[in-house]
């Protein structure tokens, strides 16, 4: 069996606000009989024991009005006792009140919060939009007190939802609603039609207006959405936890979610950042062919991408040194390397201009190892990326890093500005990428392979200047235990 939802009008159509297009207060002026305005603890009890006895799976109590909450703290109160009470069978029970967010004590959001209500706040858009409809009884204006208590439920660790009735004022500003309301996580829409009766008001709402707002509301949700913060950062956020109290969370925290989300989700490319040319000696100038290279190894519908492959290739400039340090298994005079994906290339040597800086790097591949992997089984120690110099693109590539030099620049006296890491910001100009990346677009985040995660920047960017931001490194220094 389904959950079970109950709407209940605990004071009926009562109410502490004046809405001009309450279409329940005009219900109320047309009944013949009168409605108690308060529900009674007795009624209470029988509706609570018999819907929580009639489900199976769960059972959702949704509380309106008029102003449901006029009913006073001790009905809600009362209520979750009841709860308790009957739910014998451990059913899982939600509790959610709508309200005008004009009169909320303390203790009522205390209680909210306590007691995981769900709690949605009326608030029409902007304060001109939402004044103009929604008074208090003496005829004032509502908007700031109703902001003023959602951020009081915030505060509190309360679950807001924000619902806009969308009249024919609303619909005239989509733009300013949607800033108005965009500081909170969920917004619902209602919208304010004509009656049954066919009498049309001032502030009535056309399906044409309606449909008008909701593409522009959308366009706007849309460009918020390409430039607002990653997944990750909800994770980040969810996993340190909500506190009242003032707190430091270790940066690397922040980087180590970041990683684990982009790691899931981003695809791979080859970008080089420092390229310098390396020539195949013994590759038929001329020729190309392609190879397919896994979009993302960790995910396997992904799929590949084709990846052309010539004698001329870009690699990082530090892939090649010709006095080799210890431990280095990249290219040096005599040694063989991966060529991510297509040959082994041994070493010959390199060529440089007049004054000493290497220009080229000499090899020569071994057509009996495509894909990475000889013939004879012999092992090969390095892989490095790359990017066909005959069939790529440029594209600038900001690399960030901490504001401050100083892990505490404000401690001890400090002059903040004295603190500031110079190297901040390296922006790298000539870099080489893969061709498929000229076509990417904001918000499309990448894992350059060796190098660390780069997003598109949303601004600057075009297919004829590419430009992206690089999020993270691959290095993760969080320690996990």
């Amino acid at each position: 069996m389904p959950p079970i939802t109950v709407m209940i009008k605990p004071v009926s159509g009562a109410c502490n606000m004046r809405c001009r297009y309450c279409f329940y207060a005009d219900e109320m002026k047309r009944r013949e009989v009168a409605i108690s305005p308060r529900m009674s603890d007795a009624l209470l009890d029988v509706t609570v024991r018999r819907v929580i006895r009639s489900a199976d799976s769960a059972v959702h109590f949704l509380f309106q009005g008029g102003e449901p909450t006029l009913i006073g703290l001790p009905f809600f109160e009362r209520l979750v006792q009841l709860e308790q009470k009957y739910n014998t069978r451990a059913l899982r029970i939600t509790n959610a009140v709508q309200t005008n967010g004009y009169d909320l004590s303390d203790e009522m959001i205390a209680f909210f919060a306590k007691e995981h209500f769900l709690v949605g706040v009326s608030l029409d858009g902007t304060a001109q939009t939402h004044d103009l409809m929604r008074p208090d009884a003496a005829g004032r204006p509502t908007a700031s007190v109703v902001r003023k208590t959602i951020e009081r439920l915030r505060e509190a660790g309360v679950s807001v939802n924000v619902l806009c009735v969308v009249n024919g004022e609303v619909a005239k500003r989509p733009s300013e609603v949607f800033d108005a309301l965009a500081p909170y996580e969920y917004i619902q829409f209602i919208p304010c039609l004509d009656g049954l009766d066919g009498q049309t008001r001032d502030y009535s709402l056309s399906g044409e207006a309606y449909l008008a707002f909701l593409k522009e509301t959308f366009d706007r949700y849309h460009l918020a959405y390409t430039e607002g913060h990653p997944v990750s950062i909800r994770n980040f956020c969810e996993r340190i936890g909500v506190s009242k109290v003032a707190s430091t969370v270790d940066y690397s925290f922040l980087e180590h979610c970041l990683r684990e989300d982009l790691n899931l989700h981003a695809q791979r490319a080859m970008a080089v950042l420092h390229p310098v040319k390396l020539r195949i000696t013994n590759y038929p100038e001329g020729q190309s062919e392609t190879f397919a290279i896994e979009n993302n190894p960790e995910d396997e519908n992904a799929g590949t991408r084709d990846v052309t492959f010539s004698n001329e290739l870009w690699i990082e400039a530090d892939d090649f040194m010709e006095e080799p340090t210890k431990k280095y298994n990249r290219l040096y005079p005599g040694n063989e390397v991966r060529i991510k994906g297509a040959y082994i290339v041994r070493c010959t040597g390199c060529v440089k201009d007049a004054d000493g800086n290497v220009t080229e790097v000499l090899c020569e591949y071994d057509p009996a190892s495509r894909g990475g992997d000889p013939a004879d089984g012999r092992k090969v120690r390095g892989t490095i990326h790359w990017v066909d110099a005959h069939n790529c693109a440029d594209a600038e590539v900001r690399l960030y890093d901490n504001l401050f030099a100083d892990a505490d620049p404000e401690g001890d006296g400090k002059d903040y500005l004295e603190c500031l890491n110079p190297d901040s910001l390296s922006v790298l100009t000539g870099c080489k990428v893969e061709r498929m990346l000229a076509g990417a677009e904001a918000p499309a985040a990448f894992q350059f392979l060796r190098l660390g995660y780069f997003a598109v920047d949303n601004k600057d960017s075009t297919p004829e200047h590419l430009v992206f931001n690089r999020a993270v490194a691959l290095k993760d220094s969080f320690k996990k235990a």
